[in-house]
């Protein structure tokens, strides 16, 4: 499993959306696995697991479609924030903020809103060592 911190920082270093960084944190924090490639020049396959604890894989790449655009969209970064965190993404033009508050305190800035909220969301899980995320 990829540390929540490092992928934090490399969420907030990016210009833009990231389709692979988005399936880390999906494998990293929702449920998500890869599958190994079915022949040696296939992509890899993501998967994940059902609330009845069954390994689906969809095929013809839908696993992918399923895997929130957390990079992209701030609906999708805002399922990473923790239940008892309150926040806050404030910004202008090529750099954006994020605040997330509770006992204690989680910030990232980046170049979109969606970024910066998923870069402050993966400090304070990394933080509070949660790693799970209900879909």
């Amino acid at each position: 499993m990829t540390d929540l911190m490092e992928l934090a920082s490399r969420v907030a270093a990016r210009e833009g959306p990231d389709r692979e960084l988005d399936a880390l944190i999906g494998v990293a924090v929702a449920g998500y696995f890869l599958g190994e490639p079915r022949y040696p020049s296939a992509e890899r396959r993501y998967g994940y697991v059902d609330k009845e604890g069954c390994r689906v894989e969809p095929g013809n790449g839908a696993a992918d479609r399923l895997i929130p655009l957390y990079t992209a969209s701030l609906d999708a970064a805002m399922t990473l924030v923790p239940e008892e965190y309150g926040f806050q993404v404030d910004g202008y033009k090529r750099e954006w903020w994020a605040s997330l508050s509770a006992e204690d305190g989680f910030n990232a800035s980046a170049r979109t809103p969606a970024l910066a909220l998923t870069a402050a969301a993966l400090r304070a899980r990394a933080h509070q060592g949660a790693t799970h995320v209900e879909q």
